[in-house]
């Protein structure tokens, strides 16, 4: 069974130096290698897009959504059901992010129950094991 790859692995990886840099570098290492089965989802990318533009550095995050959709082409997409999960969650769950909600939703509508995050709010959504980068 694959772990979910929240969008925060990749800005680490693709970012400046940080406590969680090498540990998400060696991550994507890791699964372009074909050790770690893993996926994310085209929220993931969409989530990339947005915070690398926000930061001034679009061309950088569109080409960082084209290596990941490269290393995943079985990206999972979002969903009607995750759709209405991810608002269930955050009903339950109000401090994680909507976002957050929406990656939870859409890796346990896959039956995918370990997201690999350094989001510390998904620890307390139900059936989510969450994985810091640097354990993973």
């Amino acid at each position: 069974m694959p772990v979910f790859l929240d969008s925060n692995v990749f800005i680490y990886a693709a970012g400046a130096e940080s406590p969680n840099k090498a540990a998400c570098v060696d991550l994507l290492r890791r699964v372009a290698a074909g050790d770690l089965e893993a996926t994310t989802s085209v929220e993931v990318i969409q989530e990339l897009h947005h915070v690398f533009r926000r930061r001034g550095r679009l061309a950088e995050g569109v080409g960082l959504g084209r290596e990941v959709a490269r290393l995943f082409p079985g990206l999972l997409s979002i969903t009607r059901a995750d759709i209405l999960r991810s608002g269930d969650i955050l009903m339950t769950h109000p401090q994680l992010s909507p976002r957050g909600a929406l990656h939870a939703a859409t890796a346990l509508n896959n039956g995918i129950v370990v997201i690999v995050s350094a989001d510390v709010d998904l620890d307390r959504v139900d059936g989510v094991t969450r994985l810091d980068p640097s354990a993973a």
